[in-house]
């Protein structure tokens, strides 16, 4: 949908959500308006999805409210202790699917809805890391221009890795060596 078919459809939206409305009225109202028309059915689910994004948007600062109860879990710590910090942490989910509840989010949206909220906040975990990731190389490779000159290669590479190891060994070698 592009912005202007967005806009009418919001503007339809605000002025028949929550009154009565049947194609004949719709069809009236989108010709004086200059609109391409919207029939009853499809003005339902747009208001359907008014509706939902409007739960979402207020549920989404809870749910992230909540997920700032779990704790991480150390591997090299006792059993018992995994085991308590586990039990909180599944707490952290009955406590969504309470919010979901709460904000009476449709049943046939509950899934994906949990889905969406669950992507969008791995994706921004995965792109803090992604840029970070970035960031260093980006310092790595000015640190290796100021060393090597020009762009770093794999022949940069080799050379320092003969300097620092001491032993000239084939390509392979090197990278297997500094693995262990």
């Amino acid at each position: 949908m592009d912005t202007k078919k967005r806009n009418e459809v919001y503007d339809i939206i605000t002025a028949w959500r929550g009154k009565p409305y049947n194609d004949g009225a719709l069809k009236s109202y989108c010709e004086r308006k200059g609109y391409e028309f919207v029939d009853s059915g499809s003005l339902q689910d747009y208001i359907f999805q008014q509706e939902h994004d409007e739960k979402m948007s207020a549920l989404y600062p809870k749910v992230l409210a909540e997920l700032q109860n779990l704790s991480y879990i150390p591997e090299y710590i006792n059993q018992d202790e995994q085991k308590r910090i586990r039990e909180k942490n599944d707490e952290v989910r009955i406590n969504i699917a309470k919010l979901f509840e709460e904000y009476a989010v449709d049943y046939r949206m509950v899934d994906a809805s949990a889905k969406e909220v669950s992507r969008a906040i791995a994706l921004s975990v995965e792109m803090a890391g992604t840029t970070i990731f970035n960031k260093a190389s980006s310092v790595l490779m000015h640190i290796a221009k100021k060393k090597f000159g020009g762009n770093f290669n794999a022949g940069h590479a080799a050379r320092y890795a003969e300097e620092v190891y001491g032993v000239k060994t084939s390509w392979w070698e090197r990278t297997k060596n500094m693995m262990q």
